[in-house]
């Protein structure tokens, strides 16, 4: 089964790529700035149109949506996406900060309620072309305890350049540390939902000439975990950008000319499409 191949935050032109998935974030927003953390995020009225799968984050306000106020605009948008599907998931990377609760935890989101709004969205996901899943950013036990069972896919955010994924060359492929994270990740959700489907949601590397070979290390390492369980168990692979001009110490903006990365990504999504 394909594995979905997309950019989050950008629609870059990957020569030969044809159609990828899109990942996007509907966060609150307060004359034209994000509001962050914030339990208040706006929903839409359908799914986007698109030819990939669209992978969505949203940040409803819990009450209401665990009152079942939300419920009819979430199953209006859930049951709008196209027959290829999409991903849906709500609070990305809500573990930051975990030894606190998370990092929502300031805006009014506990760690009990976000449970209950993962088990809430999934429940009214279901009987539409929508997958729901948690996102989180860390491999630690506390980290993985904001992850409910049953969930239809499990996601994690990963740079290069964060405490687990650190190169100490760029042109090393192999890179034990990193396969070494990813698989305690995998061994954590895999105790929390035997079997897991899994999704790199977010990744890049903050150094332009890590990359190639980063992306391809993680891609790899996602391809090889599905095939090992018979194929279909990766619910897609994402690559992260910066539409600012500043460079990110984990991302940066889409570098047009930077052949090697765009040549990378190419081959990499000419993979996903027959695997």
């Amino acid at each position: 089964m394909p594995i979905p191949f997309g950019f989050a935050n950008i629609h870059p032109d990957i020569p030969g790529a044809g159609p990828f998935g899109y990942r996007e974030h509907w966060y609150e927003r307060k004359a034209g700035k994000i509001v962050w953390p914030s339990c208040n995020g706006p929903l839409r009225a359908a799914w986007p149109p698109g030819d990939g799968v669209g992978f969505y984050t949203i940040y409803p306000p819990p009450r209401d949506l665990l009152a079942g106020k939300l419920d009819g605009k979430i199953r209006a948008l859930a049951g709008s996406a196209p027959p290829h599907g999409g991903l849906l998931t709500a609070y990305a990377e809500a573990d930051a900060d975990a030894a606190h609760g998370g990092q929502f935890a300031k805006a009014g989101l506990s760690k009990a309620q976000l449970a209950d709004v993962h088990a809430h969205l999934h429940a009214l996901c279901k009987g539409t072309h929508v997958r729901y899943g948690p996102v989180i950013c860390g491999v630690s036990n506390a980290q993985l305890s904001f992850c409910p069972p049953g969930m239809d896919w499990y996601g994690i955010d990963w740079y290069h350049g964060s405490r687990h994924g650190v190169a100490a060359d760029p042109r090393h492929l192999w890179n034990p540390p990193v396969l070494h994270a990813l698989n305690t990740w995998r061994a954590g959700i895999g105790r929390i939902q035997p079997h897991p489907v899994l999704a790199i949601a977010e990744t890049n590397a903050g150094d332009p000439a890590a990359r190639p070979h980063w992306f391809a290390l993680v891609y790899a390492w996602l391809a090889a975990y599905s095939l090992e369980n018979g194929g279909g168990h990766a619910a897609g692979f994402y690559s992260y950008w910066r539409t600012d001009p500043g460079t990110g110490s984990l991302s940066g903006p889409w570098l047009p000319q930077d052949t090697a990365t765009v040549n990378a990504l190419a081959d990499l999504a000419a993979h996903a499409k027959i695997t």
